[in-house]
């Protein structure tokens, strides 16, 4: 069986938001966490271009975007001498 409901007033839209209450109100919630849940989290990355000159790897300045590439970036070294600091063991 399907029914037809035509909205003709804002009372009439209220009343229906009335009677869906708390259960209405839990469904919605319930969509939104379902479908914000679902969502797979992916890594992002972000590809990296030396400026050529000779630096330091932590050297901001070099990089193009200004940043240091991370674990998941893409980091290109087309000219120049690039150091890297290790730890000590």
């Amino acid at each position: 069986m399907t029914r037809k409901i035509e909205m003709k007033s804002s009372n009439q839209k209220r009343t229906i938001g009335k009677k869906l209450g708390s259960l209405g109100t839990f469904g919605i919630g319930l969509g939104l966490f379902l479908g914000t849940a679902c969502v797979p989290l992916t890594a992002w990355s972000e590809n990296y271009t030396w400026d050529g000159q000779n630096g330091n790897w932590t050297d901001t300045a070099h990089w193009s975007p200004n940043g240091t590439p991370g674990d998941n970036d893409t980091a290109t070294i087309n000219a120049g001498t690039v150091t890297s600091e290790s730890p000590s063991p």
